[in-house]
Order: structure tokens, then sequence, then C-alpha cells
């Protein structure tokens, strides 16, 4: 599958802001950690460390909570069809695509959590005991789904264009990590 055109090889982050009823905004980062990044040990330090900058420069002192997961190619094991799968493959729960569960980002301790907790990706996307006729094939990338509530007056807003105006409802951007 061509992953190009899915922007999965990029080491990029996919921000998003919703309004809250109480005049806040949940700022959503999905952070894409490419294959190629992820699972080399060096190169995963080295974007956790930039990623651990970026959530420190763009949020400060307010918390932010972070579940990782993952992009994934599946394969069918009667018909050989693939598809990229983004997420949860289960409706009944996201265990199978949830690598580490939402937990509140602690800077200091940011970098090594974070590695640890996605050092074993395959294992966790394999869903051994799992009834289904889809089978992992291979990881796309790795996924840091970051969430952040801000005033809805907060500067990181108006810095990475997150801000709402006339018919924006939702305001999305996309910017690279590397």
């Amino acid at each position: 599958m061509d992953n190009v055109r899915y922007g999965s090889d990029r080491f990029k982050v996919d921000g998003t802001a919703v309004l809250n009823k109480n005049d806040t905004v949940t700022v959503i980062y999905n952070i894409n950690i490419p294959k190629i990044i992820a699972e080399n040990n060096q190169s995963r330090l080295n974007a956790l460390e930039t990623v651990n900058n970026l959530l420190r420069r763009d949020f400060q002192t307010t918390p932010v909570y972070m579940q990782i997961t993952a992009s994934y190619l599946l394969v069918h094991t009667t018909t050989g069809e693939e598809r990229i799968w983004t997420g949860s493959f289960w409706s009944r729960g996201n265990s199978p695509a949830e690598i580490a569960a939402f937990d509140r980002v602690n800077y200091d301790t940011f970098v090594q959590n974070t590695f640890r907790n996605s050092a074993d990706v395959h294992h966790v996307l394999r869903w051994v005991g799992r009834e289904t006729n889809w089978r992992f094939e291979s990881l796309i990338s790795l996924i840091l789904n970051c969430n952040c509530k801000v005033s809805k007056n907060d500067d990181i807003l108006k810095r990475r264009n997150l801000f709402f105006y006339t018919n924006r409802k939702r305001p999305h951007v996309t910017f690279g990590l590397d």
C-alpha cells in the first residue's frame, strides 16, 4: 500500500480545536511518528524528545493528557485484502489498538515513559486470542494522541492557526516536526 498518500510517512502533528460549552477549547494533537522512526530506538528517543519540547512549549503549565495508539496494516486471512487502520479496530473497546491508555503528561518523565510504553507495539497489535479474520501485518506509524483544555483566548490557538471565526467550526492544521 502507498503510505505517502496518507501522510503516515511524515513526522507531523495534526492539530484540531474543539469549542466547549464553558468557553474553553480542547486542543487535540495527533502526533504521527512514522515506522522508520518508531522502529529505531535512537530515532524514537530523538522524536520523543522533540514531542516533549513541543508539548512543553505549546501548553506550558496546562495539563496535557496522552494516549499511545497506532496506524497499521491489516490483512484478511481468507481474502488477502489489505486495509490501513488507525486507532481501535475493535468496536467493543480500544485495548488492541491502545498501546498505552490516556494519562497525564509529566514533562520530566515523558521521554522515558513513552519510550518504554511504545517499545512492544508489534506484540500489542497482534491480538493474540482474539476472534477475527483480520491479522496485524505491519506498523505504519505510532500515534501520540494529546489533549489539552485551554481558554478560548489562549495564545496557542493563534500561534497554531486554530482560532475560530465565521464558518470555521472545528479548525484543523497540520505541521511537520522534522
